[in-house]
């Protein structure tokens, strides 16, 4: 086990209180390899979750708006453990076209200071997060080769009230996982999803229904508890129209179709959560503890 690469900034400085990390342009290079098919397109449509969330050639991180401590690590294979001094953490997929990564900003491109990533097109990487008492925070992104993709696995949560697992925000998250699963569907418990997600069943189901509204997701359209349900992401998956919405919802109220409802106006897209524009107080230093999967091939 070896560190194989690293860049540090001790003062980056985010735009819209979001981390933004992406492919890069290493020197000498005439023109940059396009990445393999993004995933949902830089997050912008859905948001970034409750931590941050990535997708091929590119990652984004919920912060604070003050600056930020990043550091960034590639290593030849799994780094040990997320320690005790971070206050969240997270693993998730990562892929690459251009074996590189470097920090950039929102309206800015591709990184041009990168560092290279072992050959391949596949990573994980391990997000640690914690908040500084001096303002701002620290993030700390290991990435390592990975052969086989498995969905995203939230590690730790701060216990916070401003990390308070807003309905949109998880169903970002679930919406990952799903994303990142074989032919982009997961056959799960509600209550499986939630030890994923770190989240109590019940939050967990409201994120689903959240998704589903949005037609950011598909599923059955029961959630038993107890009961397998199938999470897919639709072809195109994007924010539904007013009318598909309202439809979903009245069926779900156990409407027929010949209801007469007044014209519902959804107002205009959350752009807090679109580009992870909140900012958080210094939270308390308690938080969940790691729960490591049970198996590496569960769910």
């Amino acid at each position: 086990m070896a560190v194989v690469g690293y860049v540090r900034d001790d003062e980056y400085w985010p735009e819209f209180s979001t981390v933004v990390v992406r492919d890069g342009v290493m020197a000498g290079d005439d023109e940059y390899v396009c990445p393999p098919k993004a995933l949902d397109e830089g997050g912008l449509r859905i948001g970034f979750g409750t931590i941050g969330r990535a997708g091929a050639g590119w990652m984004q991180l919920v912060c604070t708006s003050g600056p930020q401590r990043v550091i960034l690590e590639v290593h030849d294979q799994r780094p040990p453990p997320v320690g005790a001094e971070w206050a969240e953490a997270l693993e998730t997929p990562y892929r690459s076209g251009s074996a590189s990564v470097g920090l950039t900003h929102m309206t800015d491109g591709w990184a041009q200071q990168a560092v290279s990533l072992p050959s391949g097109e596949k990573y994980r990487v391990q997000v640690s997060h914690r908040w500084l008492q001096a303002g701002g925070g620290e993030w700390r992104l290991r990435w390592w080769p990975q052969h086989r993709e498995r969905p995203p696995r939230w590690l730790r949560r701060a216990n916070t009230a401003e990390r308070n697992l807003k309905p949109s925000q998880l169903a970002a998250d679930a919406f990952a996982v799903a994303a990142w699963s074989p032919a982009h569907e997961i056959a799960c418990t509600v209550d499986q999803l939630a030890q994923r997600l770190l989240a109590a069943p019940d939050q967990t189901a409201e994120a689903i229904t959240h998704a589903a509204d949005r037609e950011w997701l598909t599923f059955d359209e029961a959630l038993p508890a107890g009961s397998t349900i199938v999470l897919r992401v639709p072809d195109g998956a994007e924010v539904a129209d007013p009318d598909a919405l309202l439809r979903r919802r009245l069926k779900r109220a156990g409407c027929g179709p010949g209801t007469t409802v007044s014209p519902v106006d959804p107002g205009p897209p959350d752009r807090r959560n679109l580009i992870g524009g909140l900012s958080y107080l210094m939270p308390s230093q308690d938080s969940q503890n790691e729960t490591p999967p049970q198996s590496p091939d569960e769910y």
